[in-house]
């Protein structure tokens, strides 16, 4: 029997594995790798809406896709351990924007503990610094 955090692990790993292995732009995965380290003070700072609401319109940037990969893990992994079913990142947002307190305050507690996870993985799979590419 896996602990939470093992769940949440090795569902992290796998896409930032996955991610790692398929994309070749240097700048982009450091680019992602200093977003996983400085996501989980962001959204304690504006909230999960505001933070959701930022990496997709920062998505949208042609030099800052790193953002929507990083929604798009968070997507797939809030649909991984059951707690938000969605097809795409805007239904993310529209379901987290219709959700009662209580559930908005455990989405965003799990938020929070997969953004440490991307960040611990991260640094762990990606070498190097933002600046370096």
């Amino acid at each position: 029997m896996k602990s939470k955090s093992q769940i949440y692990s090795d569902i992290v790993f796998k896409h930032i594995q996955s991610f790692v292995a398929e994309n070749s732009d240097e700048k982009m995965v450091r680019g992602y790798k200093s977003l996983c380290k400085r996501s989980g003070g962001l959204m304690r700072t504006v909230g999960l809406i505001q933070f959701l609401t930022f990496l997709a319109a920062k998505a949208t940037k042609e030099s800052e896709i790193h953002h929507e990969h990083l929604l798009e893990h968070l997507r797939l992994s809030l649909d991984e351990i059951g707690l938000i079913r969605t097809q795409d990142s805007s239904d993310l947002l529209s379901m987290v924007r219709q959700q009662s307190l209580a559930d908005y305050m455990r989405t965003t507690n799990e938020v929070l503990k997969l953004l440490q996870w991307h960040r611990r993985i991260a640094e762990i799979l990606i070498a190097g610094t933002a600046e370096e590419a």
